[in-house]
């Protein structure tokens, strides 16, 4: 499934309220599922090995799953909050990669591509080689869409020692904007959508993202996008390296019960990213 495909299926023009299709006249659950590193040397709770991770996508081939491209849910979401009647494809799921790990390139690409996956990934400036710059470029018009991640992974919410409310306000909103510009900048089109750090966000950092230009914003908890999940705020399922492929299919099928609530995934947002 090559990039637009997902944003293809969702609209289909129609003339009322509701859903139509597998989901006509009920609430939808999508999991958005937010990686981190794929890597034959996965270490940290955020990093999974390539054979877990293709084990994962082969789940989502034999169990029927479409995977739909984060303009795709967008493009659905907005037409299902104007009162539209629109079509969601059986079992839908959105892949999405945080940070710029390498190994998201070199490992996690090519299983996506064997499976026709789309995704995204969500990356953060600093740090970024030319060398690396080019490899993103490669990916531009390709099944994985490149977003933004703010310019150096900072926890949004939180203010630096002695800085008041005007400083900090200043620092977040060039985070949020001028990550979105040096991304148009070095690949030749602005991002459309932000996430959140950490999954962290508060009113003021939501009205500095729609200020900068973004139409919608993730963060990387939360559980399933709904009929009602604000554009502004959307959830994910961070995949953490504990899960087995059951508590996997759990997520995906819209079985889960649990709580992937901010406490459980901010108490390890000062973990140091790995070198690759």
């Amino acid at each position: 499934m090559r990039a637009g495909f997902g944003l293809w299926i969702v609209l289909v023009c129609v003339v009322s309220s509701g859903l139509s299709g597998e989901n006509h006249g009920q609430a939808f659950r999508i999991p958005v599922l937010c990686y981190h590193a794929v890597s034959p040397a996965a270490s940290g709770p955020f990093a999974l090995t390539p054979e877990v991770f293709d084990r994962q996508m082969r789940l989502l081939q034999q169990g029927g799953y479409t995977v739909l491209s984060a303009n795709g849910l967008i493009a659905f979401l907005r037409s299902v909050q104007r009162g539209e009647r629109v079509f969601l494809p059986a079992k839908p799921v959105v892949i999405t990669f945080d940070d710029n790990y390498e190994s998201i390139r070199r490992y996690a690409y090519p299983i996506l591509e064997k499976y026709k996956y789309q995704s995204c990934n969500f990356i953060y400036i600093k740090g970024v080689s030319e060398s690396g710059w080019a490899q993103f470029r490669k990916f531009e018009g390709s099944s994985m869409e490149m977003h933004s991640h703010t310019i150096s992974h900072a926890d949004l919410v939180k203010r630096q020692p002695g800085e008041d409310e005007r400083a900090w306000r200043k620092r977040i909103f060039g985070e949020i904007a001028g990550s979105r510009k040096i991304l148009e900048e070095k690949l030749g089109r602005a991002p459309a959508y932000i996430a959140y750090p950490y999954g962290r966000w508060n009113t003021d950092i939501i009205r500095m993202m729609r200020i900068a230009g973004y139409s919608a914003g993730f963060s990387a908890f939360g559980g399933y996008v709904r009929e009602t999940s604000s554009l502004d705020v959307l959830p994910r399922f961070t995949i953490f390296r504990e899960y087995d492929l059951e508590m996997f299919r759990k997520i995906v099928s819209g079985e889960w019960s649990g709580s992937q609530g901010e406490p459980d995934f901010v108490r390890a947002r000062d973990y140091n990213l790995p070198a690759e």
